[in-house]
């Protein structure tokens, strides 16, 4: 029910007036997917897609039943928020929240990612944004209930990689690899192997084909996977954005 009036990204970019929700006005749909006539030809029927991410939550418009069969691939304890280092099974989003002070760089300076006097990096609440892309990707659609998945009858597979402070390349190299079928010593081998990787995260620096993100990628390709990487979300050339400048990667922008 909320396909026609809010999901203008998968609607077609013809121009139409969009609400505006900041202004109370309305603008332009220049940047739509247009999903509906893709929805002709495919819809993810028999294609798992990997989403590396904060993990995925219950939700009534989300298949979950690959969440028990994820991994959640943060190494450290700081990061995951669990009591001791070490990677565990399942891809559930146990919450990213920055709002404990010992999160704050006056508290830890070599990990800590929050400064209350800094305008531009204040504590946040958990950003559940595992499960706002697992819902882009595959939310359940028409069933009567919440918004459209791009690709709705496929089968999601969370892996959690991105925690209290962000993530490690180390943990998302290891996770491309792992979420393709490949092998990563140390964790159990997938059962579910993914034939897309979708990877809605990157920092700053350019990659190249050496770095072990480059490396894990192409190997997440010769096993039969496309990694699709968001350019950097930041309006600037993707270049000079890690993992979008990666060799291999698919890396999407928005256009609007």
């Amino acid at each position: 029910p909320y396909y026609a009036d809010d999901q203008w990204h998968l609607r077609a970019p013809d121009g139409s007036a969009e609400p505006e929700p900041a202004t109370g006005g309305t603008v332009p749909n220049r940047g739509g997917a247009n999903v509906a006539k893709a929805w002709n030809l495919a819809d993810g029927s028999g294609i798992t897609v990997a989403v590396l991410d904060t993990g995925i939550t219950r939700h009534p418009d989300l298949d979950t039943s690959l969440a028990d069969a994820g991994y959640d691939f943060i190494t450290d304890a700081f990061v995951s928020g669990r009591a001791a280092d070490g990677r565990v099974p399942g891809g559930w989003d146990t919450g990213d929240w920055t709002t404990d002070p010992k999160y704050y760089v006056a508290t830890d300076p070599a990990k800590g990612c929050v400064d209350p006097g800094d305008p531009d990096n204040l504590p946040s609440d958990s950003s559940w944004h595992g499960t706002h892309v697992a819902g882009t990707v595959a939310e359940l659609t028409d069933n009567g209930r919440g918004e459209a998945g791009v690709a709705p009858r496929a089968r999601l597979l969370p892996v959690r990689v991105l925690g209290h402070c962000g993530g490690y390349d180390s943990d998302i190299s290891d996770a491309i690899v792992w979420a393709a079928g490949g092998h990563v010593e140390g964790v159990p081998d997938n059962r579910h192997p993914a034939q897309v990787i979708n990877l809605s995260l990157g920092g700053a620096g350019k990659c190249k084909a050496s770095d072990p993100t480059a490396q894990a990628i192409a190997k997440a390709r010769t096993l039969g996977a496309v990694v699709v990487v968001a350019a950097g979300n930041a309006g600037d050339n993707a270049a000079q954005y890690t993992p979008a400048s990666c060799p291999g990667a698919l890396t999407v922008a928005a256009t609007g």
